[in-house]
């Protein structure tokens, strides 16, 4: 299957979404306006890449063999990770010819009796999160612009169903347990400062009782604590640029 990125201005964002499906589709195609680092795309990531108006993506794709469908996507500014996995799970043989997912925004398109709207917005891409053809659904498009056959297309908002918003929770949810560095340095460190308290609290007891304190107790109690320490600091600055690094992956507008 083939799967197209329509974008303005988000070359930040492209490298992160390609690597993304680049083992789950036989081409990827990104279509993009404004985009300055086509090259480095076409040669470093091994996909085509075209510096064309949104609304001329029909002219791009017939330039490629389609033989079983395609996805089209929305890549804005609010498109990340969560929506692409949502939309590549989906049961795409049990889709209709054309498939058409409007913005929430502009679901009202969605409930619209007017072909005319649906054919325009489709045309230019205008109001649309993603759209999936056949290559039926795309032959059918592309011979007849005044189609009148709604049975081949099913409308639909862009908003997650009750069950898919509970995966995604959950999904986030296991991600950061699995991934959050706060749990991974930060709880050790946490449990190393509290037992050089410990230690501290004994040192000084011993230091009180006989006036000494053996050199062994001594290195293991700041060992402990400097340990914990950095291990907590550790936690604190991966969580920060790992939330940075997320930002600008999939959150980058101009």
């Amino acid at each position: 299957m083939l799967i197209t990125f329509i974008c303005s201005n988000q070359d930040l964002r492209i490298p992160s979404f390609i690597l993304r499906c680049k083992n789950m589709f036989s081409e990827i195609i990104v279509i993009d306006d404004f985009m300055n680092n086509d090259e480095i795309y076409s040669q470093e990531l091994g996909i085509n890449c075209y510096k064309n108006k949104k609304s001329e993506w029909k002219d791009v794709l017939k330039n490629h063999e389609i033989k079983d469908g395609f996805i089209l996507i929305n890549l804005d500014e609010n498109f990340c990770f969560e929506k692409l996995d949502s939309i590549l799970s989906r049961d795409f043989s049990k889709m209709k010819n054309i498939e058409i997912n409007y913005l929430n925004e502009y679901d009202k398109i969605a409930k619209s009796d007017n072909i005319n709207d649906v054919i325009s917005s489709v045309n230019n891409f205008d109001y649309v999160s993603w759209i999936y053809f056949t290559k039926h659904g795309f032959d059918s498009f592309q011979n007849d612009q005044k189609i009148g056959n709604l049975q081949i297309f099913n409308l639909n908002s862009c908003e997650f169903s009750k069950s898919e918003k509970e995966k995604l929770r959950r999904s986030v949810f296991e991600f950061n347990i699995k991934k959050n560095p706060l749990i991974y340095f930060g709880i050790p460190g946490l449990v190393l400062m509290i037992s050089s308290l410990f230690l501290v609290i004994n040192v000084v007891s011993r230091y009180q009782s006989i006036d000494s304190v053996s050199m062994g107790t001594a290195i293991i109690t700041i060992s402990t604590t400097v340990l914990g320490i950095l291990s907590i600091m550790s936690a604190i600055i991966s969580f920060i640029f790992g939330k940075q690094t997320e930002f600008i992956l999939t959150n980058y507008s101009d």
